[in-house]
């Protein structure tokens, strides 16, 4: 059978237009292919959204068209994301196959199109609010380990009846990379390569980062053989984010582990210009020419303090004007300066030195009330010390 992997998709206005032409070519591509099975696996939205929003409805036409294909599994994301009970409208919805939104964690039987009797097991685990009582009472990578674990019993048995399982979550497993290569790793990911294997599913279908990486023939405690994937974002949302964007097409057989196709997404340009030390007009002229409308520009330089005005930042602006977005990331390098008194080191003393240090900072004037205070340190007199500064 073949199953449609999609996630990270973040509707919404700011990234409208390649967000719905990727969805829409995701799903074209997928209604093509003659999927039997659709997995959006969180992320839907970027932030809160209302049912008007030109974006929302995009977003639940593209939904609307894959559960007509067939049978769709949509599943909550981030909370930041998707807000709770954001994407209740589509259970309203009639479809030609059956829709399911899951907001818990929970197993499913899809009966698949055309396949009289034949069906796939779908273990859902939405993104995990952190916040939860029972999770904060266990500890977010116990209690999703134990929530993983709970699956295996009724996907060992599918397996054994030649019916086909994936599970589909969403979260960080540990060690994975971000859009930008930045390495995950830190005891607070909920997920783990052991805990998805531990839910002896077939397939494991990722989403929340948006890097398309993946673990082939990951070994389950049954024994059996999976393959964890993430497909990455629908669209290039990011600046650092150069690799290619798009969704996965899986191909499920029961007992084997899943194999998949990368499909790329129509997506922009993210032009990245780093300079090691001041901007070079020329260059900048040369990338902007490149630069279409719906694209997104960083311009990065490296200056000392001294030097941050003569970059004229308002002509580089003017170099894309029309591009949709523009951001100008200097790094000013503070000057700093050091006062150095001739002959100070060879003073024995440090009235001497503090002599020589007021005569090169040109501030002879406060010598005579420092040396004191100097001198009062110097022997400990605390009580004068006190004294002198109730006076001052």
């Amino acid at each position: 059978m073949k199953v449609f992997h999609t996630g990270d998709i973040h509707a919404c206005a700011r990234h409208r237009y390649w967000v719905i032409r990727a969805f829409t070519h995701a799903a074209d591509t997928a209604i093509a292919e003659g999927c039997q099975l659709n997995i959006v696996a969180g992320d839907s939205f970027d932030s809160a959204i209302s049912a008007h929003e030109p974006a929302f409805v995009e977003y639940v036409e593209q939904v609307v068209r894959l559960a007509q294909s067939a049978p769709t599994v949509v599943i909550y994301g981030t909370a930041s994301h998707d807000r709770p009970g954001s994407l209740n409208v589509l259970r309203q919805i009639p479809t030609r196959h059956p829709l399911h939104v899951v907001s818990e964690p929970r197993q499913i039987e899809v009966w698949l199109p055309g396949e009289p009797l034949r069906k796939v097991l779908v273990s859902c685990l939405p993104g995990l609010n952190k916040a939860d009582p029972a999770v904060m009472a266990q500890g977010a990578s116990h209690w999703t380990a134990r929530t993983l674990s709970g699956f295996a019993p009724k996907n060992v048995e599918a397996r054994a009846t030649g019916i086909p399982t994936l599970l589909t979550t969403h979260g960080t497993v540990v060690g994975c990379s971000t859009e930008s290569n930045f390495a995950m790793v830190s005891p607070d990911h909920s997920l783990s390569v052991e805990s998805l294997a531990s839910a002896d599913a077939d397939a494991v279908l990722l989403a929340h980062i948006h890097k398309f990486q993946n673990w082939p023939n990951v070994r389950t405690p049954s024994g059996a053989l999976t393959t964890i994937a993430y497909p990455g974002s629908l669209a290039r949302l990011v600046h650092g984010h150069m690799d290619p964007v798009g969704f996965l097409i899986w191909t499920l057989e029961p007992g084997k582990p899943g194999t998949f196709e990368f499909h790329e997404s129509p997506s922009r340009q993210l032009l990245e210009i780093d300079f090691p030390g001041l901007p070079d007009m020329d260059e900048i002229r040369r990338i902007a020419a490149q630069a279409g409308p719906d694209d997104a520009v960083r311009v990065r330089w490296i200056c000392d303090e001294e030097f941050a005005s003569s970059v004229d930042k308002q002509a580089i602006r003017d170099l894309f004007v029309g591009v949709e977005s523009l951001r100008l990331e200097p790094r000013i390098l503070p000057v700093q300066r050091q006062i150095r008194g001739e002959g100070i080191s060879h003073a024995t003393t440090l009235t001497e030195k503090l002599k020589i240090w007021c005569k090169a900072t040109a501030s002879e004037d406060v010598y005579p009330r420092l040396a004191e205070r100097l001198g009062l340190i110097q022997s400990i007199d605390i009580e004068k010390v006190i004294e002198l500064k109730l006076r001052d």
